[in-house]
């Protein structure tokens, strides 16, 4: 049972990543978070740069947050925020949460929310203790898998990880990123992957047709 304070609070999920493109799994990991947790919004936010895969070229900043917008425009308790955008040096998702509860004067419950298989390498992040100080986590797993991941992560951090490391279950979408900017480049078709507010974008702009130039983040 919540505490009366904890109750007080918003209950404020967080969903970052590359967004590269965003696409159907990303919304419907989120939706299901937002109601099996009680949130009362979800906030998307588009990384600058994969700081831990610093070899992983990304499209223009720019691009990222304006199909992330497009996905999200439509559901209105997700948003979206260009804090690690804005910043001039690589950002470390351990500054993220701080600086968000700074925004939130203290006064909201932070769920960060990703899949079973980047929350496995929770253990190597910049300062991942101290991420525990402003949020839970959210593991997504699909129907019987992922299950050994999210415990072999709780049991890396022991009993702070049995307390804020969450699981939660969700079908079986089996879209990635990447195929989808493979199949851009082979001309396939993305309808029913992403939106298609993204997709007409992703046409418009010319996004994927080629493999990457060298990394811009503005």
């Amino acid at each position: 049972m919540r505490s009366e304070e904890s109750m007080m609070k918003q209950r404020i999920g967080i969903m970052g990543g590359t967004f590269d493109p965003i696409h159907l799994g990303h919304l419907a990991i989120a939706e299901a978070a937002f109601l099996e947790f009680k949130l009362d919004k979800v906030i998307f936010i588009p990384a600058k740069e994969p700081v831990h895969k610093s070899d992983l070229k990304v499209s223009p900043a720019k691009h990222r947050y304006a199909m992330t917008l497009l996905a999200t425009a439509a559901n209105p308790h997700f948003y979206i925020s260009s804090i690690e955008l804005d910043r001039s040096t690589p950002s470390y998702t351990s500054e993220t949460l701080k600086e968000l509860n700074q925004r939130f004067g203290g006064e909201a419950e932070l769920f960060f929310i990703l899949g079973a298989d980047a929350l496995r390498d929770l253990p190597t992040w910049n300062d991942a203790e101290e991420c525990f100080d402003f949020c839970q986590f959210i593991g997504a797993i699909r129907p019987g898998l992922d299950k050994k991941q999210i415990e072999m992560t709780r049991k890396y951090f022991g009993k702070i990880g049995y307390g804020k490391i969450h699981s939660l279950s969700t079908f079986e979408l089996a879209i990635s990123a990447t195929e989808i900017r493979k199949r851009v480049r082979e001309k396939q078709s993305i309808r029913y992957i992403v939106p298609d507010e993204v997709a007409v974008y992703i046409k418009k702009e010319g996004l994927y047709v080629k493999d990457y130039e060298p990394v811009d983040t503005k």
